[in-house]
């Protein structure tokens, strides 16, 4: 049996360190898609809660609102954890960050702090049990 090693290509440091640069570019492309998914999501939720407060609701309805935004906020809290990891992960990587990534950041968790308080409040004032 027989190897031909004269096919095997080996990577260069230079390709390497290309390569790993192409990696990182590719890893901000896929942050930056995720936290635009995240944030339109966020921003629709939020635009709910918020504006369910001007409309003619029952108690019993806007309760059950309320508590289906609680539920739906807590389900996308991996969602959250998982990209603010990746945000992490990209600052240490040395890969060359967007100029608005942390106001993104910040953002995302400054709004998403904001409408947990707004859904616990609503849903306290509103009398919901359970």
């Amino acid at each position: 049996m027989a190897v031909k090693l004269s096919s095997l290509h080996y990577q260069t440091p230079t390709n390497r360190r290309r390569y790993s640069q192409l990696a990182r570019n590719n890893s901000v492309q896929e942050f930056e898609a995720e936290y635009q998914e995240l944030w339109d999501w966020l921003m629709d939720m939020d635009a709910m809660v918020t504006d369910s407060q001007q409309l003619m609701m029952s108690d019993e309805q806007r309760c059950h609102l309320f508590k289906s935004s609680h539920v739906e906020l807590m389900v996308m809290e991996s969602r959250k954890t998982c990209l603010l990891g990746r945000a992490e992960s990209l600052k240490r990587s040395g890969a060359q960050l967007p100029s608005d990534f942390h106001r993104k950041i910040h953002n995302l968790t400054h709004t998403w702090r904001q409408l947990e308080k707004l859904i616990k409040e609503a849903k306290e004032t509103n009398i919901c049990t359970g």
